[in-house]
């Protein structure tokens, strides 16, 4: 629970340093920069967090590939764009998501709008965003091991899945 709050904490408060960019523009290319850009500040920062993770966890692990880490890891939420979501919304969600696993699933429906409609479509943001994620990086040319763990990043853990999954997947869960 504390956790949450420190999330809600940095997503009120959170804002890109020029050290974040650096590590952007040193690891997207401007196709791929787009679409990290294209993302509201809290998920540029959350997913700059998860990359600097990933880096951290990867010391643990020689053989896991850190330039594929890094570049996953800042595109890994690109399907949560600018004006999809507010704070609010991720609150709401999480809440549910919590107390009423079902009731979440069923608020996720594709659209925009006002009040409730709005709600819903960010529900389905928060629940498609890794597909999202994957179709807006395949337009582009990602590589296909990106597009796998940005695809995978929220599904369940099962053996012989790549290092990276792995490794990404913990990252954002402590981010």
């Amino acid at each position: 629970m504390l956790r949450r709050i420190f999330q809600v904490m940095h997503a009120l408060t959170a804002k890109m340093e020029s050290s974040d960019h650096r590590l952007v523009t040193g690891n997207l290319d401007s196709r791929e920069q787009s679409l990290f850009y294209a993302m509201d500040i809290n998920s540029q920062k959350h997913s700059v967090k998860v990359a600097l993770t990933c880096l951290q966890l990867a010391a643990s692990y020689p053989l896991a590939d850190r330039k594929l880490l890094v570049r996953a890891a800042l595109l890994h939420d690109i399907g949560k764009q600018r004006g999809d979501l507010t704070t609010l919304d991720r609150i709401i969600f999480v809440i549910t998501g919590k107390l009423f696993p079902r009731l979440s699933k069923a608020l996720a429906k594709q659209g925009n709008g006002f009040s409730r409609q709005k709600l819903q479509h960010a529900f389905f943001v928060l629940e498609a965003h890794p597909v999202l994620g994957r179709q807006k990086a395949a337009a582009v040319g990602v590589e296909p091991q990106i597009l796998e763990l940005i695809a995978r990043h929220h599904t369940p853990q099962v053996p012989g899945e790549p290092l990276e999954l792995t490794i990404l997947r913990n990252a954002d869960d402590l981010n």
